[in-house]
């Protein structure tokens, strides 16, 4: 449903004026053909319930306090949180900052650079681009056939480093997705997650300081019309879309900034 204007429920006097989203005559055949397959794909995930709870306990996540009980490191196996005091000429504050995990790479000049985390964007020879459907957290709820999910569209090319370490160490259920993926691209079936990105130039761009501390590489996996075909295949998933398409679905936040940097 189009809007233009919200409402702030706890101050009706508030008011955020916000761009319209459109109207569904707005929605062009081919979107619809991306929007319709989406939504297919959404209804179809499984169940994903979020509800409030501690940050530590599950998951692996382990807290640190200082002498005094405060919060002083909450690690887990992707990130971890650190606090840090920030001092200007007129005021200082805590705050917490996020930092993913990262590896020490050495660039062609020699340089040594920590990267936390590679995305690609796949294409076929025609420049359409291969997404999939999958969950996030943070995402808004929807209901797939009587399941709470958390839908979004995004490159199946997402990895940290932590999960590039896990699936060329051939544990599968770190992201069995992409390990199909690379099983398939790489030449000899292996997965070997360097022999694919050989060659391929990347855009480091660097994220909100404010609050995270990152270095995502992001760049393009331009496939043959052989590779592209076999990946449509083996992946069903996943799906070719041209970038008009893309626009009628809702990207997650890495494949926009890849979109972006790269010119797609």
């Amino acid at each position: 449903m189009p809007y233009n204007t919200l409402v702030m429920v706890e101050d009706p006097n508030f008011r955020l004026n916000i761009v319209s989203r459109g109207k569904e005559t707005d929605v062009t055949p081919e979107q619809r053909v991306a929007i319709n397959w989406y939504e297919f794909k959404a209804a179809r995930l499984p169940q994903m319930k979020i509800e409030k709870s501690t940050v530590t306990g599950l998951g692996g996540w382990e807290v640190q306090l200082t002498k005094e009980n405060q919060v002083e490191l909450i690690s887990g196996k992707h990130f971890s949180i650190e606090g840090i005091k920030v001092s200007t000429p007129s005021n200082f504050w805590n705050q917490p900052l996020m930092i993913q995990r990262s590896e020490k790479v050495v660039t062609d000049k020699g340089e040594i650079e920590r990267i936390s985390g590679i995305v690609l964007i796949i294409t076929d020879p025609k420049g359409r681009i291969f997404v999939e459907v999958g969950q996030e957290p943070g995402v808004k709820s929807q209901t797939g056939r009587g399941n709470e999910v958390h839908p979004i569209v995004r490159t199946p090319f997402q990895s940290s480093v932590e999960k590039m370490r896990q699936l060329s160490n051939g544990e599968e259920k770190a992201d069995p997705i992409l390990f199909n993926v690379l099983r398939i691209l790489s030449k000899d079936g292996s997965g070997d997650i360097s022999s694919i990105i050989q060659g391929i130039p990347f855009r480091k761009v660097p994220t909100d300081g404010n609050r995270i501390e990152s270095n995502v590489l992001y760049g393009v996996l331009k496939l043959t019309t052989e590779e592209a075909d076999i990946i449509f295949q083996e992946v069903p998933q996943g799906r070719f879309f041209s970038r008009h398409q893309l626009d009628a679905l809702p990207l997650n936040g890495h494949l926009h900034i890849a979109l972006s940097v790269t010119g797609n």
